[in-house]
This record gives C-alpha cells, structure tokens and sequence, in this order.
C-alpha cells in the first residue's frame, strides 16, 4: 500500500502536468493568434467528409489573391450577421484587383460568390483537429476560464508544496 508521501508525489506530479499543459495551449494559442492563425469549430456538416461538425479547425489568415481552387476557407457571411461559411473554393475569377471566389459545402449541390479585393485577408484552412472542436465548445464560456482557474490553483498549491520540502 502507498505511503502518503508517495501519493502526495503522484497528485503534485499530475498537478504540474496539467498546469504545464495549459500553460503550453495558452502559448500556442497566443503565439498562433500573432502569428495570423485562428481556431474555429465547424458547426456543420456542409463540408462532410473533409470536415464533420465538431471539428477543430486551425486557420490561417492570408491575401484573397494568395487563394487557389480546391482551398477550404471561412468566410463572413454579411448577410448572415457575419457568421462564417466554411466551404470549398470551387471557382476563381479575378478583375484587376477584385477577386470572385465561389465556394461549395463538399455535400451541397448551391455555390455562394464572394468579391473581395486582392489584397483583402480571409481564413484558409491549414489543418484540422477531428471532434475537438466539440469539447472545447462544451467547456464553454465558464467551462474555460473554470478549468485556467483550477490550473493555476494547482499550480499555486504544487508551488507552496515545493518551496516547504526545500525549506
């Protein structure tokens, strides 16, 4: 049977995993937030089978002219209050410096056009996280800033606990 010293090793050793886990995320999230990527959840499946509602999507912003047929990009859809439209770039047509992207949902048959400038920045999918997206939404607005607090708790109590076997 484990001594309580032992078991008070193994939940300071779990504590300073999970406060350097989120410690980690947040400055890979801050880092790629400068850096012009943004995460996004897919919310639909218009995109199936690339992508499936509670995706993670991993985003990079990038000029409209650097866009090329078969990309995936997030779009804000104006007359939807801005909502994103995560769809396939099926068509390109420029005028001078104005781009017309036409986008599809790999299962929809309906296409949507979007003018932008060339040099106007857009969301183009890098890469994507299968389902996580999910998660991170049932977290949540209290969910997330519930479980940083927690981490730093944790982290707090393993801190106090070393500098007492220093001591």
């Amino acid at each position: 049977m484990p001594s309580a010293h032992t078991a008070l090793r193994s939940i300071d050793r779990a504590a300073t995993f999970v406060c350097a886990s989120v410690a980690v995320a947040l400055i890979a999230a801050v880092a790629g937030s400068l850096a012009g990527y943004r995460l996004l959840v897919d919310i639909s499946d218009s995109m199936r089978p690339a992508l499936r509602a509670g995706d993670l999507l991993v985003t990079e912003r990038v000029p409209a002219a650097s866009v090329r047929r078969g990309d995936i990009v997030s779009l804000a859809d104006v007359p939807r209050g801005g909502r994103l439209v995560t769809h396939r770039v099926v068509a390109i047509s420029r005028t001078g410096s104005r781009i017309v992207l036409t986008t599809r949902g790999d299962a929809n048959p309906a296409t949507e056009s979007w003018v932008k400038s060339s040099t106007t920045p857009v969301q183009r999918v890098a890469t994507r996280v299968p389902a996580l997206g999910r998660a991170l939404a049932m977290l949540g607005a209290v969910g997330l800033p519930a479980l940083l607090g927690s981490a730093a708790i944790l982290l707090a109590v393993v801190l106090r606990r070393s500098r007492r076997t220093r001591a």
